[in-house]
């Protein structure tokens, strides 16, 4: 089947909103969540992992789909992150998916930054993570599903 480069894109988009809604937050051994003080983890909490690609569509097989992502990242359409292990779409409609996830968690009254006092991150215990994580990857979806493609193209050049 026949898959064009700007479906494979959105296909990569959807799974780093859906990726995103829960990767904003930190998960403790302790079983509680919080937020890092700043945005400075956006490219961290939003790569998707190259063994995952098959996650992304089921209209290509993993080795054709790891071969069409990298012709994407040397498009400059993509990008890669740690390593050639990771890669995202690094926008700026993608930063603020970013911000607005952590601003969905925070809202959510999942705390953020450190506790001096304590010396320790501030955490939260979410008892109903996965309905939160729903509602937040449905809100990212809402906000963001159309991708504005004029900021996947390098230079421009649609």
């Amino acid at each position: 089947m026949k898959l064009y480069d700007d479906s494979l894109v959105l296909a990569i988009w959807h799974k780093q909103l859906n990726k995103l809604a829960k990767n904003v937050l930190s998960h403790y051994t302790n079983g509680e969540f919080g937020l890092d003080e700043t945005n400075i983890n956006f490219r961290d909490q939003s790569d998707i992992h190259f063994c995952e690609v098959g996650s992304i569509t089921d209209k290509l097989r993993k080795p054709q789909l790891k071969s069409r992502i990298k012709k994407l990242i040397g498009a400059g359409r993509v990008n890669i992150n740690h390593r050639d292990l990771t890669f995202l779409i690094d926008t700026e409609q993608a930063r603020d998916a970013h911000k607005v996830a952590r601003g969905f968690w925070s809202s959510n009254g999942v705390p953020k930054g450190f506790d001096k006092d304590n010396k320790r991150c501030k955490t939260v215990d979410v008892p109903n993570i996965k309905e939160l994580t729903v509602q937040c990857k449905e809100l990212l979806m809402n906000k963001f599903k159309q991708i504005e493609w004029d900021q996947t193209y390098p230079n421009n050049t649609i």
